[in-house]
């Protein structure tokens, strides 16, 4: 199959939105589902089918899908060798626990051949079905083998909607409502120099960042661990590497934590 066959060729197509079969059926989800649904208060439309980077509402709307699922829909929508993949499996056993099978022994030497020098012999533990309770699994198992509880995380991160995860989340729109949240979580500036809340130069950011999670580290209980976003919501990766190389290896390093990238 050709590459621009993936996707519906008329891309963009767009008439009026919202179109009056997503207007009925956004008010039928309304008086069915609770208030908790939150993307179609901003997009109101109904998706009725997705072909590679590009979805189709059910008024005949054919946009070009910048979200791709929150990021997990990396290959594209319908994509024919994942879906042959998937046919092939289901046909075969649909759940296993964490039962071994061929194939899921197969994904983890498949995760373990990309892994960084060094790190080939990880162990890998599947943390469920998304992001927030990978986070989950992660806090708790920090806990269990440091025997600690203190957490450090960093101004402009996210990790997720479930208790413990949203408690590291930067800022208070994701947790005001929810209060009282998991105790001994700190934040830290984030190094940023491009558009830094310390400094516009970077050592001075850097400087500044060590100080903080210094001064964070001073607590009843010694800290757990560093939850580190590889992408912060306000950085790249590039910076990242260099903060990594400069201050924090060499500190968590002293302070016996772990660091975690999520």
């Amino acid at each position: 199959m050709k590459f621009e066959e993936l996707h519906f060729s008329k891309a963009p197509e767009i008439g009026t939105l919202p179109g009056p079969c997503s207007l009925s059926l956004l008010s039928k989800q309304q008086s069915m589902e609770g208030s908790a649904v939150s993307y179609p208060r901003n997009i109101p439309v109904v998706m009725e089918e997705g072909k590679g980077a590009t979805i189709k509402d059910v008024d005949g709307n054919i946009f070009i899908d910048f979200f791709g699922g929150a990021g997990v829909m990396a290959v594209g929508h319908n994509n024919p060798s994942v879906m042959a993949a998937v046919q092939e499996q289901q046909q075969k056993m649909t759940h296993t626990l964490d039962f071994p099978t061929e194939i899921r022994l197969q994904l983890i030497e498949e995760i373990q051949s990309v892994m960084p020098p060094g790190m080939k012999k990880v162990r890998i533990q599947f943390g469920g079905p998304t992001g927030s309770d990978a986070v989950e699994m992660s806090l708790k198992l920090a806990k269990y083998y440091t025997g600690r509880h203190p957490f450090i995380a960093f101004q402009g991160g996210y990790h997720g909607m479930t208790a413990a995860a949203c408690t590291l989340n930067s800022g208070k729109f994701w947790k005001e409502h929810y209060l009282p949240m998991i105790p001994e979580v700190h934040f830290a500036p984030y190094a940023y120099c491009y558009r830094c809340p310390c400094s516009p130069q970077s050592i001075p950011v850097l400087w500044n960042v060590l100080h903080t999670m210094n001064t964070c580290w001073k607590i009843p209980t010694p800290g757990c661990a560093l939850l580190l976003p590889p992408l912060s919501n306000r950085s790249r990766v590039k910076g990242v590497q260099l903060f990594l190389q400069i201050h924090i290896y060499p500190v968590l390093h002293r302070s016996v934590l772990l660091m975690m990238f999520c």
